[in-house]
């Protein structure tokens, strides 16, 4: 049974639409024991694996089940990647939602599942750069 089959099985026997299962709303008993962090888990991971690669899921997809499964680090590069998507189409306020979110997502890494001080840094410049495009000198320091 390949991933997307069983994804659809899981639906079809709860009876339930996706939503639903991902904020808990399920009658499973797999889905029960899961819980709704892992199920987010294993929701972004069957992604990746049907896209064929974390690149190509939309992030703000990526971004949502790596919030909810609290994956920061990972949920961190996936904000980054929304925000420059945004930032490129000038879409500035999203961008700038984006990477708050990734420094916020920076802020619960744990020193043993990343490097803390990198993550920030990074999201502190593109935050920076933005302001700057939008004249918000003072915001950019």
């Amino acid at each position: 049974m390949t991933q997307l089959q069983k994804i659809y099985q899981q639906i079809h026997c709860c009876q339930t639409p996706l939503s639903g299962l991902l904020r808990g709303e399920f009658r499973h008993s797999r889905g029960a024991a899961l819980g709704a962090k892992a199920l987010h888990l294993e929701t972004a991971e069957l992604l990746c694996d049907i896209a064929a690669g974390e690149t190509s899921v939309a992030p703000e997809t990526l971004a949502h089940h790596f919030d909810a499964a609290e994956l920061w680090e990972r949920a961190f590069h996936a904000h980054i990647c929304t925000g420059n998507a945004a930032a490129d189409l000038f879409a500035n306020t999203r961008a700038g939602d984006d990477y708050s979110a990734a420094l916020q997502a920076a802020e619960k890494v744990t020193a043993s599942t990343g490097d803390v001080k990198r993550l920030k840094a990074g999201a502190h410049e593109r935050l920076a750069t933005l302001h700057l495009r939008l004249g918000n000198y003072s915001d950019a320091l």
